[in-house]
């Protein structure tokens, strides 16, 4: 199976790059007052198409990875449509760039906030940190998911940290300086390292949210390919990242979700996934894999929501952790 450079996928060249999200942001934020919503998404929207239509070759490319890597699975066996997931999840990656633009100038409305922004199950995740404890958040390779972090801390006003790679972390920083100035005191950067998981139980005491991945450990990229479980089929590697950390804080296990609803509104699901995970190795296996199950049911539900698709290699073990990391950007 070809190899497909996701380090190249994501927000690393066009109109709406990483560093034009930045560089860009007085424009964009004069843009944003001066056309509606609806005026503005279609700008963005019409600027990203033209883009889009000068990388056809790369988009194909795109398709035929994600459309190798459903096949991987049992999703044909059991029906599914291959070609038309692989479509909706290539568009889905063709829209991506512009909507993070978007949605990143619209969090920095109250009422696009108030009105827009719903979250299933805020009451449980926000009883915990009002209590000023902290809590550990698996987050979901889904829709959008760069918006998740931003959303969280606007939402919640309570200081969340992340789990990325240098790089991917770096960026987040600079884009909450940017576009949230006044909320920047409120996150944290957590590379992928030991020191950071010792931090993280430190920050967790602090009272927290601290979110991961759940293709990521969080310590290293040298930890042994292991803890394998059966997912759609396929075998796919299963770090224990966000139970062990939830065990060691002794705080809450939540997992999370975004996407975008067809009315343009921000949607975040969560779910609680234990109250305490026990500190020891069975406890946190079985944690992981509620985790794991819980995804995989969505992903039946949802196949081309997944964003896990152009890292599945990595995911069933054929890459390292660094590179899984490198999939946040």
């Amino acid at each position: 199976m070809k190899e497909f450079n996701t380090r190249e996928s994501d927000f690393s060249t066009g109109y709406f790059s990483v560093d034009n999200l930045i560089d860009n942001y007085e424009l964009s934020k004069k843009l944003n007052s001066v056309l509606t919503s609806d005026e503005l998404f279609c700008h963005f929207q019409r600027i990203q198409k033209s883009e889009n239509d000068l990388l056809s070759n790369y988009y194909l490319e795109f398709f035929n990875i994600v459309y190798e890597r459903m096949y991987d699975t049992d999703l044909f066996d059991k029906g599914y449509d291959l070609t038309e997931l692989a479509r909706l999840n290539t568009e889905l990656h063709k829209q991506k760039s512009y909507l993070l633009q978007y949605y990143l100038l619209k969090l920095t409305e109250e009422e696009f906030i108030k009105s827009n922004l719903n979250i299933n199950g805020f009451k449980s995740l926000k009883k915990v940190l009002d209590s000023n404890s902290g809590a550990v958040l698996s987050f979901y390779h889904w829709g959008i998911f760069q918006l998740m972090i931003f959303a969280l801390i606007v939402a919640f006003e309570k200081p969340v940290a992340l789990f990325a790679s240098r790089e991917a972390t770096e960026y987040q920083q600079k884009v909450l300086e940017i576009y949230f100035p006044s909320k920047k005191h409120l996150f944290k950067t957590l590379p992928i390292s030991f020191s950071s998981i010792r931090e993280s139980i430190n920050l967790i005491k602090q009272g927290y949210l601290v979110c991961i991945l759940p293709e990521l450990s969080g310590w290293a990229d040298s930890i042994p390919i292991k803890n394998k479980k059966n997912f759609m089929g396929s075998s796919v590697v299963t770090p224990e990242g966000a139970a062990t950390l939830s065990a060691y804080g002794k705080v809450p296990l939540f997992r999370g979700y975004l996407e975008i609803s067809n009315e343009k509104k921000i949607l975040i699901d969560l779910k609680l996934i234990s109250p305490k995970v026990e500190l020891s190795k069975e406890n946190i296996r079985e944690n992981t894999l509620n985790i794991w199950n819980d995804l995989e049911k969505l992903c039946y539900q949802k196949p081309a929501m997944w964003g896990g698709w152009e890292i599945f290699d990595r995911i069933q073990g054929k890459a390292t952790e660094e590179n899984l990391s490198n999939a946040y950007k």
